[in-house]
């Protein structure tokens, strides 16, 4: 199988710079500048009405003779019927626009009506296509910023929506005009030539002789001897992951399976010592001081980074909710020694979070708390940042260094700095592994779609594999790599061999992602219920239907086609409504859960939130002008990783979701980085000297830093205000406990009794110092009636428990309960008279909770408290 293939090389475009090299750093531009000299046999000094002129020529006649040309137009505007000489100007070839000379040298040579049209449309902005991009920014940034709205006030679809919608639409119009009319030749040359090839074909290293040989006979003996001990050493795993769990045994052979398989299936030209010595060879001939530029600048970015995913992260989230109280348990459990594949409760989880907080946990200063799983997510989330960059360079192989860097760059500091990235990474849960495996498969997966190589299939097939053990928007993966692997057999592949080769690299993918996938599909095929919960949509309806026949008897049954067929059409409608919300969370109406960030705030602030509009429009036309299959597969990409949100048919109220379209965020603001980038080129290209770096450096820098502020703004004074109305005030009860504790308290001493729609006691023991789970629980009402006897039951089980959890006689008892539950202040009241009921504020001054202390009963005391109040 080959491995390798070069890009074609490419014509240089206006855009472009063809060589990495700095000597031939020049922008082939066809498009000239006013300062540049045009031969052209045409043109020569004519004389022209002014209603002749186009908008171009009237605006450079303006400058260049503004007393005439005044004189000419007032002319015109004033009397149709005075003498047509006054409104006659001489105009010279040097006066002339770029625009105009461009045109008339290419109106026969492109098509006259196309040209003209353009010309009509946006003659002034062709002309000066930095100009052109600012004011489509400008109208796209209005847009937003009326759709945006005050943060503090309510919006509508009728008014923001309506209001700001237009000046988006129309600035992504005019970007795309612009485009389209500086490549028009080229997308004339695409158009004409569709359905042709413009990617160079698939080359195949093999000599007559040995295409002659079929595959098995040239196949080494050695792989199939290492084929038989991966399928050996896979179905001991297989054996040895029942029942969701495994030992450290079967572990190590789990990794020495997938291995195997890795070797297997390798190209047959493989050779690991040539690998070996050819990544040290390229690690010699690596000079960071020739990228010392673009080090410190990604430098920078990982600083602020890191400040934002950081700064007070102690504080802010300050509380947890029930899904982080159910992970700190796990992780707790698997620092024990507990070994679950896949964590079960809470809905399902996949398990690779908590084994890493375990593993963290170990470390000093941390244990297996609130602060140690958000400290997690936030290195995940900036381990991302230069993951990102390396994606948005590998995407644009064959582009210029310039670009390619310029991109990536970009995206990495739009990622840095972004408010949606930023408030999935504090929650402190799995999310932000999410766009770092995404953000690293599709640097493989699409490297593979371009080249078609065996290496780059299997390396996108094991970060697929281990994706799988992250979160449940990764299983939207393999539907991306299906479609785009389908796109390239159909639009790339031009002979059934290179069909054929996408087809068998697409099945090694399967297979390498399978042998690590091995181990939760054990849990899948034992538990499917359980596995696929979260997945499980309702496109199709339910699988099992409750019936109840004419003899009142109750049965369950499969699903009729039918019926599936028309529980799909019922949900039509959902279906495009949640599509329509998810397109619109980054300008209009993000997330409504408050965990995720401020309840329905856009996903992007305005300034990225532009970007990602006019980038779309500038993609578009790039995509065209390249022509190349992988450049049109990223805003497939984008789109395929927001349908786990969009596809919440049973929950619409939870679309669109910041956690579930996670893992959009790589191809997103790819997208939104991709004009920015553009734009500093084009200043870079038409400004000279140290005024063109200056002007190309303070730009994205504004920008960015536009982005940071309205973002850091979001996050740190606007959303802890709504976080803490949202949710109630366990860390101050926490610390009470703490302080109760650290005093001579005892855990088994200390209780919580329940009341509807108020605390968890776990939340508060694992803010209280535990790190397990806190049996200090009671509900206090049995069979819908209140009773003391959940209270009496639980402190004897305390009385005979040993641990953290055994009733100590000699401390103090604490009870904390709800200020609206006289019941239970009476019935402590009765069970410890000598006790004391004391009213305790939190930060939020409409939340306290009350705290009965009885101080410590003695082993004397306690018998006697034991005899008048026997369990029943």
């Amino acid at each position: 199988m080959p491995d390798t293939n070069e890009p074609p090389m490419e014509q240089p475009e206006y855009d472009e710079v063809t060589s990495d090299t700095e000597e031939d750093l020049t922008v082939f531009n066809t498009l000239p500048t006013n300062s540049e000299s045009v031969a052209l046999d045409e043109l020569t000094d004519t004389v022209k009405a002014v209603e002749d002129f186009t908008l171009a020529e009237l605006i450079g006649s303006f400058f260049k003779k503004p007393r005439e040309t005044a004189t000419a137009f007032i002319d015109v505007v004033q009397s149709q019927d005075s003498d047509a000489s006054s409104r006659m100007l001489h105009i010279e070839s040097e006066d002339l626009s770029g625009t105009d000379r461009w045109l008339e040298e290419h109106k026969n040579r492109a098509g006259g009506l196309p040209l003209a049209i353009l010309e009509t449309i946006g003659n002034f902005l062709i002309g000066n296509r930095i100009a052109g991009y600012s004011i489509a920014f400008t109208f796209v940034l209005i847009g937003n910023i009326i759709m945006s709205g005050d943060v503090n006030l309510r919006r509508s679809e009728e008014m923001q929506l309506a209001q700001g919608f237009p000046f988006v639409f129309f600035g992504f119009m005019l970007w795309l005009v612009i485009e389209f009319a500086f490549a028009y030749p080229d997308i004339k040359t695409w158009w004409q030539n569709r359905g042709q090839s413009t990617e160079e074909p698939v080359q195949y290293d093999k000599s007559p002789s040995e295409s002659q040989i079929p595959l098995y006979m040239r196949i080494p003996i050695w792989r199939w001897v290492f084929a038989v001990i991966a399928a050996i050493l896979s179905t001991f795993v297989w054996v040895g992951t029942a029942n969701n769990t495994y030992s450290n045994l079967t572990f190590f052979l789990w990794l020495l399976s997938i291995v195997s398989w890795s070797v297997v299936f390798a190209p047959l030209e493989f050779n690991i010592f040539e690998w070996a010595t050819t990544v040290i060879d390229r690690l010699r001939s690596f000079h960071p001081q020739k990228y010392i530029g673009a080090i410190l600048v990604l430098a920078v970015i990982l600083g602020m980074a890191g400040y934002f995913r950081f700064y007070r992260l102690a504080i802010h989230p300050l509380e947890m909710t029930d899904d982080h109280v159910e992970k700190i348990l796990d992780s707790g459990r698997v620092r024990d020694g507990s070994r679950d594949i896949f964590f079960a409760n809470n809905g399902g989880r996949e398990p690779m979070q908590m084994y890493l907080i375990a593993a963290i946990s170990h470390l000093p200063g941390f244990g297996i708390n609130h602060d140690t799983i958000k400290f997690v997510s936030s290195v995940e989330s900036l381990l991302t940042i230069p993951a990102l960059f390396w994606m948005g360079f590998a995407i644009f192989e064959g582009e210029s260094k310039r670009r390619r860097l310029l991109i990536a760059l970009i995206l990495a500091a739009l990622a840095a700095a972004s408010y949606w990235h930023v408030a999935i990474t504090r929650q402190g849960l799995r999310i932000p592994l999410t766009p770092l495996v995404v953000s690293l498969h599709l640097i493989y997966l699409l490297r593979g779609i371009r080249h078609n190589r065996r290496s780059d299939f299997i390396i996108a097939g094991l970060i697929l594999g281990f994706g799988l053990y992250t979160y449940q928007a990764v299983r939207m993966l393999p539907v991306v790599i299906v479609a785009t692997v389908g796109i390239a057999i159909i639009f790339h592949a031009k002979s059934m061999k290179q069909r054929l080769n996408y087809i068998v690299n697409l099945a090694v993918l399967v297979a390498i992602s399978f042998s690590v996938f091995l181990p939760m599909f054990r849990y899948s095929v034992d538990f499917p219920e359980q596995f696929w919960r979260r997945t499980a949509g309702r496109l199709l309806g339910d699988d099992v239907v409750t019936e109840t026949l004419a003899d009142g008897t109750i049965i369950e049954r499969d699903a009729s086609v039918s019926e599936r067929v028309e529980a799909f059409m019922s949900n039509v409608p959902t279906i495009a409504s949640n599509i329509r919300n998810v397109l619109l969370m980054f300008n209009w109406e993000g997330d409504v859960a408050t965990i995720s960030g401020v309840s329905n705030r856009p996903a992007m602030d305005v300034y990225s939130g532009t970007l990602l509009i006019v980038g779309l429009a500038a993609w578009i036309a790039f995509a065209i002008r390249r022509g190349e299959t992988v450049y049109w597969l990223i805003p497939l990409i984008a789109f395929l990783m927001l349908l786990p949100s969009a596809l919440s048919i049973a929950f619409p109220h939870e679309n669109p979701s910041h956690t579930r379209t996670s893992g959009a965020i790589p191809a997103i603001y790819l997208l939104a980085a991709f004009p920015l980038a553009l734009f500093v080129e084009q200043i870079l290209d038409n400004m000279k000297g140290t005024s063109a770096k200056v002007v190309a450096t303070v730009i994205p820098v504004v920008l960015i830093a536009g982005s940071f502020n309205a973002n850091t703004y979001l996050y740190f004074e606007v959303y802890p205000e709504r976080y803490e109305e949202s949710f109630h005030p366990y860390s101050d009860a926490g610390r009470y406990l703490y302080g109760y504790i650290l005093q001579g308290g005892a855990y088994g001493n200390a209780y919580l009794i329940g009341y509807e729609h108020w605390w968890s006691h776990r939340a508060i023991g694992l803010e209280g110092g535990l790190e397990e789970f806190w049996t200090g629980g009671i509900y206090p009402y049995v069979g819908g009636e209140y009773s003391t006897q959940p209270i009496i039951q639980t402190i004897y089980a305390n009385i005979g428990a040993t641990g953290t959890f055994r009733f100590d006689p000699d401390a103090d008892l604490l009870f904390f309960y709800s200020p609206n539950d006289e019941e239970t202040a009476n019935a402590l009241q009765e069970l410890f008279p000598e006790g004391i009921s004391t009213e305790r504020p939190t930060y939020n001054p409409n939340e306290t909770f009350m705290v009965y202390e009885v101080p410590a009963l003695g082993e004397e005391g306690l018998q006697n408290w034991i005899l008048d109040n026997p369990p029943q």
